[in-house]
C-alpha cells in the first residue's frame, strides 16, 4: 500500500492542494491550469496499478475542476503524454544503453506516427493550451502520444522491462 499511497499522494492530492492553494489568484487574474497526465490514465496496461488509476483521477479532477472554475474565467486542462523519452524511462527500464536502444526500436513500432515523444513535443502542447489560441478550450485532455494510445500499451511498456 505504501507505493500506491505514495502515487496517489503525489499525483493526485498534490494536484489537488495546489489548484485548492492557487485558484483565488488564478480567478483574479483569469489564469489557466495545465495538469499534466499520462495516456496511462485513459488506456489500460498491464503493470499500470496504482499510476494508471492515479492519472485516471487526475483526468477526472480537470474535468470536475473545469465546470467550477470556468464560470469565473478559469479554463483547466491536461496535457496527457504518451511514450517520453527520458533518462527517468531509461532507469525504470533498467538496462544497458544497448538494450535500451533495442527497446527503444521496439517501442518506435508500437507507436503508429513511427517516434515516441521527447520533452520539447509535450511543452509545445502545453504552451499552445495555456494560450490565447485554447481560450475556449477547458476541461479537455489533450493526447500527445503519436496514436500510441490505439496500441496494446501493454506490448510496448511491460513486455520489454526487466
Amino acid at each position: 500500500m505504501k507505493i500506491f499511497d505514495d502515487v496517489f499522494r503525489i499525483d493526485v492530492r498534490g494536484v489537488y492542494l495546489l489548484t485548492k492553494l492557487l485558484a483565488p489568484a488564478l480567478i483574479e487574474t483569469k489564469g489557466n491550469i495545465i495538469n499534466v497526465s499520462s495516456i496511462a490514465g485513459t488506456v489500460v496496461a498491464v503493470g499500470s496499478l496504482p499510476y494508471g488509476m492515479a492519472k485516471a483521477a487526475l483526468d477526472h479532477f480537470t474535468r470536475l475542476v473545469s465546470l467550477e472554475l470556468a464560470p469565473k474565467g478559469v479554463r483547466v486542462n491536461t496535457v496527457s503524454p504518451g511514450l517520453t523519452i527520458t533518462n527517468f524511462l531509461k532507469n525504470i527500464i533498467h538496462c544497458s544503453d544497448d538494450e535500451y536502444k533495442q527497446w527503444l526500436e521496439i517501442a518506435k513500432k508500437n507507436v503508429p506516427m513511427g517516434d515516441p515523444c521527447v520533452g520539447e513535443d509535450i511543452a509545445k502542447m502545453i504552451v499552445h493550451v495555456a494560450s490565447e489560441h485554447s481560450r475556449l478550450v477547458t476541461g479537455t485532455i489533450v493526447e500527445v502520444d503519436g496514436g500510441l494510445r490505439f496500441n496494446n500499451l501493454s506490448n510496448t511498456l511491460v513486455t520489454h522491462v526487466k
